[in-house]
């Protein structure tokens, strides 16, 4: 359900509110990425490091020879590092996808046009009194058709 006050808004005011956060949110997002980008450059050496530590450590004595604790040791810290460096990995990978998602949406509404912004609030008003999303209409016509939706 919407809050009614929405509805309210002119379409060109809600159209420059939009527009204004994604520039926003499109503004720090290239900063955010370089810091990522640097915390991954980190991450991989630490894991580097850690990993060539642990092939030092095997290479260095025979197998019979190494003590346990230094080998389980060792192997925690480049399993460590790994998880850290996956971590920093996945949230580099959501800060692109963000600011992907930002930069299409910003392309998107530039070019919203009076007509289309009119078709969206007359969706939302038939929303809003009750009646069926575009997507349900949509969802709806193929059983309506005699079909399944699937062909």
């Amino acid at each position: 359900m919407q809050d009614k006050s929405l509805l309210e808004v002119s379409p060109h005011d809600l159209l420059a509110i939009i527009l204004a956060k994604r520039k926003k949110d499109a503004s720090h997002l290239p900063k955010e990425e370089k810091k990522r980008d640097e915390e991954l450059t980190r991450a991989y050496g630490l894991y580097n490091e850690s990993k060539d530590a642990l092939t030092e450590l095997l290479t260095s004595m025979p197998e019979s020879e190494i003590d346990s604790l230094k080998r389980t040791q060792a192997e925690n810290v480049v399993e460590e590092n790994e998880t850290h460096r996956k971590r920093v990995m996945s949230r580099l990978w959501r800060v692109r996808s963000h600011l992907k998602e930002t930069l299409a949406a910003i392309e998107y509404w530039s070019a919203m046009d009076d007509e289309t912004l009119t078709s969206l609030l007359s969706d939302a008003n038939r929303v809003n009194k009750g009646g069926l999303s575009t997507f349900a209409m949509n969802k709806s016509a193929p059983s309506e058709h005699g079909g399944d939706g699937h062909d």
